[in-house]
């Protein structure tokens, strides 16, 4: 009787951590993960470089700015400068980053933590260069530039022609897509999926919108960077989705193994 219980709860923990493994819907791959590295490092060091080389404007060339050769979409942005805001939007984008952080609390997230971690590290690489190699080689005029309340000592930064298109911006939609994405792909039936996706693009609209108002971009600026971090959010989880040749599930029960091959 106590070789049968033995036998019954070996057999019922290795099915249970053969189900636990099996639910994982995505893998690593070193020449996959080589490959977006090298491409983020790349990138990285070439906008360092670029970034490096801007030449901040000069007091003459500052007095001659005219927000009327704006189009008209974004040129209500330059009535904006403030930098309470932007400390603001700063708080909410690193919000944004650290939210990852709650899946953790999901034995099944957690028990697969290396390969969500180094997914989020290629998301967050790839949000903060993209915007960086744009401002590097761009050199757009910030909106606060055309303020005349800005002061002069901010807008005669290099900074200042840094703002196509916005890194808090592409951050933050970035962290929400892969949020949304890694939760639905985990728990593709949960109830919770539209919550977390409506309450992550929430927080994440609420950065674009501090960096409009706080006269650091142009609407079409934080539009890019919404596009664009939106799209690395989504891509990276699914650039690492298992091929169908993997989705085995394998079951042990007193009964016997049954292995289902999902098509």
């Amino acid at each position: 009787m106590l070789n049968k219980l033995i036998y019954f709860f070996f057999i019922l923990l290795f099915s249970i951590q053969i189900n636990v493994l099996a639910q994982s819907p995505y893998n690593l791959n070193y020449e996959r993960e080589g490959l977006v590295l090298g491409i983020g490092t790349i990138g990285g060091i070439t906008s360092l470089v670029a970034n490096s080389k801007i030449s901040p404007l000069t007091t003459t060339e500052i007095n001659l700015l005219n927000k009327n050769n704006i189009n008209g979409f974004d040129r209500f942005a330059t009535n904006y400068y403030s930098p309470d805001i932007a400390m603001v939007s700063n708080l909410t984008v690193l919000t944004m980053m650290a939210t990852p952080a709650l899946f953790l609390c999901s034995p099944e997230i957690r028990n697969d933590y290396l390969t969500v971690g180094t997914m989020y590290a290629e998301t967050m690489l790839l949000a903060v260069v993209l915007p960086q190699f744009s401002k590097g080689f761009v050199n757009r005029t910030r909106p606060y530039a055309f303020n005349r309340n800005a002061p002069m000592g901010d807008k005669i930064e290099a900074d200042t022609r840094r703002s196509f298109f916005s890194s808090h911006t592409t951050v933050a939609f970035a962290s929400a897509a892969f949020i949304s994405k890694v939760y639905s792909d985990y728990y593709p039936d949960s109830e919770y999926t539209p919550y977390i996706l409506s309450g992550s693009m929430f927080v994440a609209t609420t950065t674009g919108l501090l960096r409009i108002f706080s006269g650091k971009h142009f609407p079409t600026d934080v539009l890019t960077g919404a596009v664009v971090g939106s799209f690395i959010g989504w891509f990276i989880p699914e650039l690492h989705k298992k091929t169908v040749s993997q989705n085995v599930s394998i079951n042990v029960g007193i009964e016997g193994i049954s292995i289902c091959y999902m098509f």
